[in-house]
């Protein structure tokens, strides 16, 4: 089901069959696509963190700040993408309501995180591969 958004995007949100838990489940596909590409590019940013900070702090508090920087930068990429899918949820609903739209929010919220999903996952696969 989920899939037929890809092949026949059309037909799949006219269809209003789309419940929350498909939408979270694209949500949270499109945080593990995004903490996977910042794991793929995690060594090589970590080496260049690490080498700047013993510059200025000694080596025992560049280890430690570096793997809170770990852990931050693994974590993110999941709560960046529900950030994202609420924010873009609510700009689009007021401006469907500023245009005098008209239609639920709790459709328009699990619509859009195949949006969320996908411009998240772009955007984070774009900028850690490249």
């Amino acid at each position: 089901m989920v899939l037929k958004v890809l092949y026949d995007p059309d037909s799949f949100f006219k269809s209003a069959d789309v419940s929350l838990i498909q939408a979270i489940a694209v949500v949270l596909l499109s945080g593990l696509v995004g903490s996977l590409a910042v794991y793929v590019k995690l060594p090589e940013l970590e080496a260049q963190i690490l080498e700047s900070l013993l510059k200025t702090i000694p080596a025992d508090q560049a280890k430690l700040f570096l793997e809170f920087f770990r852990i931050q930068m693994l974590i993110s990429p999941f709560i960046g993408v529900f950030i994202s899918w609420i924010f873009m949820s609510a700009v689009l609903y007021g401006l469907s309501a500023l245009f005098g739209g008209s239609g639920d929010f709790s459709k328009l919220f699990k619509f859009t995180a195949f949006w969320a999903g996908l411009l998240t996952s772009g955007r984070l696969l774009y900028s850690c591969l490249h």
